[in-house]
């Protein structure tokens, strides 16, 4: 069975366009562990003053035209964003771009 996270998702508007999953129930420090792709970083817990623990949010740069899904990390794990059912982070996200890529083109 797989762990829920419950997680509050932030994104910096359409000039910073970065968007945040960052779990809401952190107990620990964690700090950001860059991955291969400059544009995605896993945040995590820290053990032993290094981020080796379990992921607690993810960081991504120009989300709205990020389409690299299949090189997000499967993890074992589902986000429950605020109303929404859990889900996978990659569906999770991609539901948030969804929306705001549509509030964009309201504004626009």
């Amino acid at each position: 069975m797989a762990v829920i996270i419950p997680a509050a998702v932030t994104w910096a508007g359409p000039r910073n366009d970065v968007v945040t999953v960052l779990s809401i129930t952190i107990t620990s420090d964690y700090l950001a562990a860059p991955t291969n792709d400059m544009d995605v970083i896993l945040y995590r817990q820290v053990e032993h003053e290094e981020p080796v623990g379990s992921v607690v949010g993810i960081e991504i740069v120009d989300f709205l035209d990020f389409d690299r899904w299949n090189d997000l990390p499967v993890l074992d794990l589902l986000w429950q964003l605020p109303k929404q059912e859990p889900l996978p982070l990659t569906i999770a996200l991609q539901r948030v771009q969804h929306q705001l890529r549509q509030e964009q083109r309201k504004s626009a």
